[in-house]
């Protein structure tokens, strides 16, 4: 365990390496640092590298440096991840492994069934706003709940928005579905993951169970994955209170992520369905890996 206050930098953190050649100028070691017990990414850049570099130092050297060389990205680990969509790779994939036709034009038909009463059904704009509730913090769900006229003049504007940005998604194949979410992949620190079993963290803690992992936008059969969600007891140690993250194994002869259109754990972001239905189906082992 490493000290308080402090942090490691491991080898893969480093991205660029100091030119000792360049003698007219100076350089810079970059580092980039994922938390995923912080509310924030950082991407920065130090005056220098070492393995453990103490917290004080580490927000010491970062007032010495350039504001333009500080990236910061609210996108943590931690945050509730989007709403999920299927995109039309992952239908393909998902018809050839065995999931009937006709699940997804049920899915096509229930996103276009709200669309011509949004404006005067408060069932299907409480739906249509539940839908879109990341892209306004649910402020529309919550001035329907709250009594509010549906033919309000600004809730009838947002109303048409979401109704028209989901009819551009489906258009491109992106159909909502229940039980699905983007987390961010990482490796698991602990090494007990099997290789067919992943460890995923939603807003009550580990679940449990059988998932579909999907790498967007891959096209090849091996980029979706049938896997066991487990529960690790050693993971509460280094995770903490942090949510929504998908812990992946480092036994077996492939990392799984580099299996999955060639990703990494440097904050790709993966597809995660839960989704009894779609769990449900015989998904054929020979064609899903």
């Amino acid at each position: 365990m490493l000290p308080p206050r402090t942090i490691q930098i491991r080898p893969s953190m480093i991205k660029v390496e100091t030119d000792p050649k360049l003698s007219d100028t100076q350089t810079v070691n970059s580092v980039e640092i994922n938390g995923t017990r912080i509310a924030y990414d950082l991407k920065l850049c130090l005056p220098k590298v070492v393995n453990v570099i103490e917290l004080d130092q580490l927000l010491m050297e970062l007032h010495m440096i350039n504001v333009t060389c500080l990236n910061f990205y609210s996108s943590s680990s931690s945050n509730q991840p989007r709403r999920s969509y299927l995109s039309k790779y992952l239908i393909a994939l998902l018809s050839y492994g065995g999931i009937p036709n006709e699940y997804f034009m049920n899915l096509l038909k229930d996103a276009l069934e709200d669309a011509p009463s949004v404006q005067s059904s408060k069932r299907a704009a409480l739906r249509v706003s539940l839908r879109f509730g990341e892209m306004d913090d649910s402020i529309v769900t919550r001035m329907i709940l709250s009594g509010i006229p549906i033919d309000e003049p600004f809730l009838h504007h947002c109303l048409s928005f979401m109704v028209n940005e989901e009819r551009k998604g489906l258009r491109v194949g992106k159909l909502p579905v229940n039980d699905c979410f983007y987390l961010m992949g990482t490796a698991d620190p602990t090494g007990t993951l099997k290789s067919d079993e992943v460890c995923i963290i939603l807003d009550h803690g580990q679940v449990q169970g059988r998932v579909l992992v999907y790498k967007h936008p891959g096209l090849h059969f091996g980029d979706i994955h049938v896997l066991n969600a487990t529960y690790v007891e050693a993971l509460e140690e280094f995770v903490g209170n942090a949510k929504y993250a998908i812990f992946f194994p480092i036994k077996g002869p492939r990392s799984l992520a580099d299996e999955m259109a060639n990703s990494d754990f440097d904050g790709d972001m993966y597809w995660v369905s839960r989704n009894q239905q779609v769990g449900g189906f015989a998904l054929s082992a020979d064609k899903l890996i």
